[in-house]
């Protein structure tokens, strides 16, 4: 199984199982997010993605403390963060 585990800035986690051919879409992505969508899992192992707002800062959303150390991110990251583990890769990688 794959999951989808979804960090509020808050703290509040949502963990959600999933089959591994069963990816998100950007818009669910995005609407998890609240906006755009940008990557911040350049420090995260092979196979596992996470997603942050990319106009959270100009937004003015909260930062996110337990999304910033899950991801292990150098910045503070601000907005839900949502990371995905385990889903079969896209086609194109």
């Amino acid at each position: 199984m794959a999951t989808i585990t979804i960090i509020q800035t808050d703290g509040t986690k949502t963990v959600t199982e999933r089959d591994s051919a069963d990816r998100p879409q950007l818009k669910e992505l995005q609407a998890a997010v609240g906006g755009y969508i940008e990557a911040v899992d350049a420090y995260l192992p092979e196979g596992v993605v996470a997603y942050a707002n990319e106009e959270g800062r100009l937004v003015g959303l909260d930062n996110n403390p337990a999304g910033t150390a899950a991801v292990q991110w150098p910045y503070p990251i601000v907005g839900p963060v949502v990371i995905c583990e385990g889903f079969a890769p896209d086609e194109d990688e």
